[in-house]
C-alpha cells in the first residue's frame, strides 16, 4: 500500500516527520533525500521573485488545500539531466518551517517516442506538492523543557524588557537553597554554606538529605513524623531519633507519598507550616 512506502525520522533538534522512501516514478529520481525538516524561530514570510528559466531560480506562493508554501526552486542541468533543488517553507505554530530536497529530472527529448511522451506525460502528473504538503503535516516537534538554571542563562544577559521581567519572574520562584543552587547561582564560601541570587536574596542551606532519600524513607516505614514548610522545605522525624531535611519538588508533595505510605505504614503525624 502508499501507506508502506512512508517511513518516518528524527532530527537531532528532535523533530520528526514523515517521508516516502522512494519516488515512484520512472523519469524523476531522489538526488538529495530524504528531505530535510528546519524550524527557524522567525515570522512566516515569502516574497516571490524570478522566474526559473531565465534566472534559474524562482520563488512562490502556492496554496495546497488551502494552506500556503512559499517555494523556491533552483534548476542546473548536467549530462542529460536536469537537478532542481527545492525549498518549501510555510507557517507552524508562529515560526517558519523549510522542507529542502532536491530530485533528479530526466530530460524528455533524449527519448525517441513513445518513450518521450511517456516521459512528458509522468512529468506533468508528477504531484511534488501533494508529496511536501504530506510531509508538512506529519512533522511533530518533541517539546523540550527548560530548567530554570538554562531559561535564567538565556535571559540574564539581556537587556530587554521582556528578558528583564521573566528573569525576575523565574528568580521570585527561587525560595530556598536547593532551588538556588540547581538555577545555577554558585555556593558562597561560608558555613552554614548559602546561596546568592542577582536580586539580592541569599538562602542558607536548610537541608541535609534529597527528596529522593526523604521518599525512600516514608515508603520504607521509617519515618513517625513530617513538618512542611512554605519554603517547601520537609522535615522528618525518623523511628532511630535522626532527622531527615530535604526540599520538596512541589508544595504538599510530602503530603502525597505520606497518604501513600499510611496503609502500609500506618498514620504517619504531619504538620505544615
Amino acid at each position: 500500500t502508499d501507506n508502506e512506502l512512508w517511513q518516518d525520522a528524527t532530527t537531532r533538534d528532535g523533530i520528526s516527520f514523515s517521508y516516502p522512501k522512494e519516488i515512484l516514478a520512472k523519469y524523476i529520481n531522489e538526488a538529495e533525500w530524504p528531505p530535510q525538516v528546519q524550524i527557524l524561530n522567525t515570522p512566516f514570510v515569502c516574497v516571490p521573485s524570478g522566474v526559473e528559466v531565465q534566472s534559474s531560480e524562482q520563488t512562490e506562493l502556492r496554496l495546497v488545500d488551502d494552506r500556503s508554501y512559499c517555494v523556491t526552486r533552483q534548476s542546473e542541468g548536467a549530462a542529460g539531466s536536469t537537478y532542481t533543488s527545492y525549498i518549501y517553507a510555510f507557517s507552524k505554530d508562529n515560526k517558519t518551517t523549510n522542507i529542502t530536497f532536491s530530485l533528479r529530472f530526466v530530460q524528455c527529448q533524449n527519448y525517441d517516442e513513445p518513450k518521450a511522451s511517456e516521459c512528458e506525460n509522468e512529468r506533468t502528473a508528477f504531484d511534488v506538492d501533494g508529496i511536501v504538503d504530506r510531509i508538512a503535516q506529519s512533522i511533530k516537534v518533541q517539546s523540550k523543557e527548560l530548567s530554570i538554571a538554562e531559561e535564567l542563562k538565556d535571559c540574564l544577559p539581556k537587556s530587554d524588557i521582556v528578558s528583564h521581567e521573566k528573569c525576575q519572574e523565574l528568580l521570585s520562584n527561587i525560595r530556598n537553597f536547593d532551588e538556588c543552587v540547581n538555577a545555577g547561582f554558585s555556593i558562597m564560601k561560608s558555613n552554614p554554606p548559602q546561596c546568592a541570587t542577582p536580586d539580592g536574596k541569599t538562602f542558607t542551606q536548610e537541608t541535609n538529605s534529597t527528596w529522593d532519600m526523604a521518599k525512600t524513607a516514608v515508603a520504607n516505614c521509617e519515618v513517625t513524623k513530617a513538618f512542611q514548610s512554605h519554603s517547601r522545605i520537609v522535615n522528618l522525624e525518623l523511628k532511630n531519633g535522626n532527622k531527615l531535611i530535604a526540599s520538596e519538588p512541589v508544595i504538599d508533595d510530602v503530603m502525597k507519598i505520606v497518604n501513600e505510605a499510611e496503609a502500609k505504614c500506618g498514620r504517619i503525624q504531619i504538620a505544615t507550616e
